[in-house]
């Protein structure tokens, strides 16, 4: 699903080295009217899941993930099935849910960091 916010879509594929350094990078296109603005994105070390959309939050729609991971979120704007809420031209839907389901044991210390667009 193409982000409207965005008013350009382009699908890239980024090779990253085994061997790379884990941390932040920046990418930008080059084009006719300069430079894009950068995209962050971070080279982990842990395995990876990405959200399927659209998910209501009910609990038939949570994603099953194995610890340790990274999961890759977004918040985007009203889909086109669902009536808008919010203030007009806001640019995402208020009160989105998303469930994620994993293993734990009793005593099992877990770190949660959530990262969002600066």
């Amino acid at each position: 699903m193409m982000n409207p916010v965005l008013s350009e879509f382009l699908t890239l594929e980024v090779t990253i080295a085994p061997d790379a350094p884990i941390g932040d990078r920046q990418l930008r296109l080059a084009a006719v009217a300069g430079l894009s603005n950068p995209l962050v994105f971070c080279v982990g070390q842990l395995p990876e899941f990405t959200e399927s959309e659209p998910n209501d939050g009910t609990t038939k729609a949570q994603m099953r993930v194995t610890l340790p991971a990274t999961i890759n979120g977004q918040m985007l704007p009203n889909a086109m099935d669902r009536p808008q809420q919010g203030r007009p031209g806001q640019q995402f839907t208020p009160g989105d849910i998303d469930r994620y389901q994993f293993e734990a044991r009793k005593d099992q210390q877990l770190v949660i960091a959530v990262s969002a667009r600066s």
